[in-house]
């Protein structure tokens, strides 16, 4: 009987020892979830701000370029006008 009971205290502790060991297990398991998370959401922030300013940077873009095609339009149309001296204005 007493040999049961100090068996029963051994495997009690044995059962407590692997137990806190478990727990220490699922806190760090949780602690890199949480930082997984985080770094998830950083990431995905860091995402939609090079997103937001890749679309910006493409629109700039657009913007400088149909700026230079008006102004070479602008300077084909200037050397394609022509000026007449001499000639009155008649007034209506």
């Amino acid at each position: 009987m007493r040999k049961e009971i100090n068996q029963l205290r051994l495997e009690n502790s044995t059962l407590k020892t692997q137990i806190s060991e478990l727990t220490s297990e699922v806190e760090n398991l949780q602690q890199s979830l949480q930082f997984s998370d985080a770094e998830h959401s950083n990431l995905k922030k860091s995402f939609v701000e090079i997103t937001t300013v890749s679309h910006a940077t493409n629109k700039n873009n657009a913007i400088l370029l149909l700026k230079e095609k008006i102004d070479n339009i602008e300077q084909q149309v200037r050397q394609c006008n022509l000026e007449i001296s001499n000639v009155l204005e008649k007034k209506v």
